[in-house]
């Protein structure tokens, strides 16, 4: 069985994480109604907690944030030399939105503000890779976004709003900018909360932009089989 360390990056505020949880339980629901079962073990990267052991863990999931990597602060440098660290031994890393980012930047990419501002709603990821289906309908709340991939990355999938949005790195690397673990319902609450910041239009082409169906499970299971496949 896959054991699964979730690098937590952010705390959910606290109204919504008393309905959706933090981070590693959005997670741990959307992989268990897709039929995975895996070992999990969460650990809060802010607060400077990792694992003891590169080798306790079989992949490890980096997940979303509100900072941005290009902040010089303690914590994303420390996870920078995490990334290093485990790219080094070859172990299998996982990234979404910020934690693609972090990937791509610890590791010789580069990651900036977008001059268009945010990217939020449906999109659709455009995929090259015979491991994954040609395009599937995903859910994007950012406003960084890799500019530059590393060198040693291969570009594997782009959404029209976001070219650098699926890469990966050997076959121990896969990393994306949208979002698995995000309810239609908690996205929906969460653009509300931020419509002021991403403005009027987009809020609600991203409202919009949910009515169509998603295929969030779907790519939950093809991003999991892609390490349970090596």
């Amino acid at each position: 069985m896959l054991r699964v360390a979730i690098l937590n990056c952010d705390f959910i505020k606290k109204e919504f994480a008393e309905t959706y949880g933090q981070y590693p339980e959005m997670f741990r629901h959307i992989i268990k109604t897709s039929g995975l079962t895996f070992i999990y073990e969460s650990f809060n990267i802010l607060d400077f907690d990792y694992p003891t052991s590169l080798n306790d863990f079989d992949l490890y999931l980096i997940t979303g944030s509100k900072a941005s990597v290009y902040d010089d602060e303690e914590w994303i440098l420390n996870l920078f030399e995490f990334v290093r660290s485990l790219d080094n031994a070859k172990k299998n890393i996982l990234g979404f939105c910020f934690g693609h980012q972090v990937i791509a930047q610890a590791l010789g990419g580069h990651v900036q503000k977008h001059p268009e501002g945010w990217h939020v709603g449906a999109n659709e990821l455009i995929t090259s890779d015979p491991a994954f289906n040609t395009s599937y309908q995903l859910l994007f709340s950012h406003q960084d976004q890799v500019i530059e991939l590393p060198n040693r990355a291969k570009l594997i999938g782009s959404a029209k709003e976001c070219k650098f949005c699926l890469m990966k790195i050997d076959n121990h690397i896969l990393s994306t900018q949208a979002h698995i673990e995000l309810s239609n319902k908690y996205a929906s609450e969460l653009y509300e909360s931020r419509k002021e910041l991403i403005g009027n239009e987009k809020y609600s082409a991203a409202i919009n932009s949910m009515k169509q169906e998603l295929d969030t499970q779907q790519f939950t299971n093809d991003v999991f089989t892609f390490f349970l496949n090596q």
